[in-house]
């Protein structure tokens, strides 16, 4: 599971443009070597747009096994197949929108505003 929170609260999130909801919102996504790579969007009134990716961690489990063979026990490790995961908590603090105009210097024309 993985759960989402913003700074402020109520932010709309989206999941690879799919809404999924108000924060803080948990929600589960799909793990593994072909999960896909995933976009959260955070909107909220008067404050800037934030995207950011999910992070995906590898994880590589190991196993141990031995053989006997006579009098002579030899322990071996093997790699098993590895995946990876989803991290399970973030936050995400909304930056206020900048409402100033942006002048251009040159000429003192507003470019932005």
């Amino acid at each position: 599971m993985t759960t989402i929170t913003t700074v402020p609260d109520s932010a709309d999130l989206f999941l690879s443009g799919k809404s999924i909801g108000k924060s803080p919102r948990t929600f589960r996504v799909q793990d593994g070597l072909l999960a896909p790579k995933y976009i959260i969007r955070a909107e909220y009134q008067g404050y800037k747009t934030q995207l950011f990716p999910l992070k995906q961690e590898i994880k590589i489990p190991l196993a141990s096994a031995g053989i006997c063979c006579g009098l002579f026990f030899m322990p071996g490790l093997g790699l098993l197949i590895y995946s990876t995961e989803h991290s399970e908590n973030y936050l995400i603090v909304l930056i206020e929108k900048d409402d100033k105009p942006i002048f251009d210097p040159n000429t003192g024309k507003i470019i932005q505003n």
